[in-house]
């Protein structure tokens, strides 16, 4: 059982730590995607830097490596569905800290969503239009996970404030107006521009 759960971690790991992010933006533009924008090697910093072609590309290629690594395992170990988890988490785990990156890669959301693909297909499309696709056109992924919030929000909660209102929510998207309109965050030093080709 312990070399089972070995494969599965490398296995997982393995397919999660390729950065299509990375790559295009090294092969494209001659330049590290992590160095703009955001700064992380994901689908929403590659679409904002450098288009939504190559963001389209990436996003594809983060979704299905993680289903690859599940189904996979799922494959090679059928009876033993706990091993197909383990390989999607570590696929997460793996476009988190890409070994060759210096750790630093991505956000995991896409990861997610083709883990969940590989797992329960329905479970991924819902994910998909509920989470990853919101935070990819809004270029941040708390924007997404407070999409599925607000959606699954029970009825009276969080308490209002005493205007009515929702005071943590709107201080939250205070916050992300402000980002999104270029108030300056501490020791930040990387730029945010769109990079254009010839």
């Amino acid at each position: 059982m312990l070399y089972q759960i070995i494969i599965a971690l490398l296995v997982g790991y393995l397919f999660g730590s390729i950065q299509p992010a990375y790559f295009l933006s090294k092969l494209v533009a001659k330049t590290d995607i992590r160095e703009h924008g955001s700064g992380n090697a994901g689908a929403s910093n590659i679409t904002a830097i450098m288009g939504w072609k190559y963001g389209f590309i990436v996003a594809f290629i983060d979704v299905l490596k993680a289903m690859l690594a599940v189904l996979l395992i799922k494959w090679i170990y059928p009876h033993s569905p706990d091993l197909a988890y383990l390989a999607g988490i570590m696929a997460i785990i793996g476009h988190l800290f890409p070994f060759y990156m210096n750790f630093r890669g991505g956000k995991g959301v896409a990861a997610l969503v083709g883990m969940m693909l590989g797992i329960n297909w329905k479970l991924g499309i819902l994910f998909m239009f509920l989470v990853a696709l919101p935070a990819l056109l809004a270029d941040y992924i708390v924007a997404g996970s407070l999409k599925a919030f607000i959606i699954h929000l029970p009825k009276g909660y969080p308490p209002l404030g005493d205007d009515g209102r929702y005071p943590r929510l709107r201080s939250l998207i205070q916050r992300l107006g402000n980002k999104r309109n270029g108030v300056p965050q501490t020791d930040r030093r990387r730029t945010a521009y769109r990079i254009e080709f010839g």
